[in-house]
């Protein structure tokens, strides 16, 4: 097998052995949007390429904004708690396989 191959599949072996911690990105790089933003706001922060937003509001996660629903909306004035989803909380012990079943 190739190395690239190779390391793929020692990944999906593991899979069902990883806890959520090992999946989670560090809060330091997360990029989030404040609940007082806009659309219009959110729309140019998606531009970097990520799919799904946490909202935040006084330094917690309070939903998430995910980019089809921001593409269905016209209206860049309206807040961005207008779209946002609830936030899963997962504990970071849960394996990941039972995490993506949640």
């Amino acid at each position: 097998l190739s190395p690239e191959l190779s390391m793929m599949v020692d990944r999906i072996l593991d899979f069902p052995r990883q806890d959520v911690e090992h999946a989670m990105v560090p809060r330091s790089r997360v990029v989030a949007i404040e609940s007082d933003e806009t659309i219009g706001a959110l729309r140019e922060r998606m531009a970097s390429g990520h799919s799904r937003y946490p909202v935040m509001e006084e330094g917690r996660i309070v939903g998430v904004a995910h980019l089809v629903d921001v593409l269905e909306l016209d209206d860049v004035d309206a807040p961005v708690t207008s779209i946002m989803r609830p936030a899963l909380v997962i504990p970071e012990l849960m394996p990941l396989p039972n995490a993506l079943a949640a």
